[in-house]
C-alpha cells in the first residue's frame, strides 16, 4: 500500500473499526476527519496528517503506528501504544511537561530505529532534547516552562 490513504482504506475494509466516523471519534478527531481525508485524496489535493494524528488513528484502530505512518511492516507489528517505561515517565510527571506531539515524534523515531522500550531516564533525556531543539527553531511546545523533574521554572 503506497499511500496513507490506502492504509486508511485497508483499516476501514478490515473491520478493525466500525466506520470512519467511529474511528475518528475514538481517535479524538472530528467525526468527519476520515471522510474528509478520503474526499481530499479523491480530489487529488495534498493531504497532510501530523504525527500526533497518525498516532491517535493507529492507537484507535489497534494497528502499528509505523505501518500506518510509513507503510513499513504490517498492521499487526506493534500497536501504537507508548512503551511501558515511557508511560511510567509520563504518568509520573505533571500533565503538559511533554506535549502529545513531542511524545508522538519520539515514539516514531524510536520505532523507526527499533528501540521502543528504553529506560525512563533515556526517554526523559530524549524528550528533553527534542523539546530543546523545538525551542531552538522557534516552536514553543510545552504549556509552561518546566525543568526535567516537572518543576515550573
Amino acid at each position: 500500500m503506497a499511500s496513507i490513504a490506502d492504509r486508511i482504506q485497508w483499516v476501514l475494509d478490515s473491520g478493525r473499526v466500525p466506520s470512519g466516523s467511529a474511528w475518528a471519534v475514538k481517535a479524538k478527531l472530528p467525526r468527519t476527519y476520515i471522510a474528509t481525508f478520503q474526499f481530499r485524496e479523491r480530489q487529488g489535493k495534498p493531504i497532510e496528517a501530523g504525527v500526533a494524528t497518525v498516532v491517535a488513528l493507529a492507537r484507535a484502530a489497534g494497528v502499528s503506528f509505523l505501518w500506518l505512518a510509513t507503510g513499513e511492516g504490517s498492521p499487526d507489528d506493534t500497536p501504537a501504544i507508548a512503551p511501558a517505561n515511557l508511560r511510567a515517565l509520563l504518568d509520573r510527571l505533571p500533565v503538559g511537561t511533554y506535549p502529545a506531539p513531542l511524545v508522538a515524534q519520539a515514539m516514531l523515531i524510536r520505532e523507526l530505529i527499533g528501540e521502543a522500550d528504553l529506560p525512563e531516564d533515556v526517554w526523559q533525556d530524549y524528550l528533553d532534547g527534542l523539546r530543546r531543539e523545538a525551542r531552538r527553531v522557534g516552536l514553543e511546545l510545552a504549556s509552561s516552562r518546566l525543568d526535567r523533574r516537572g518543576v515550573k521554572r
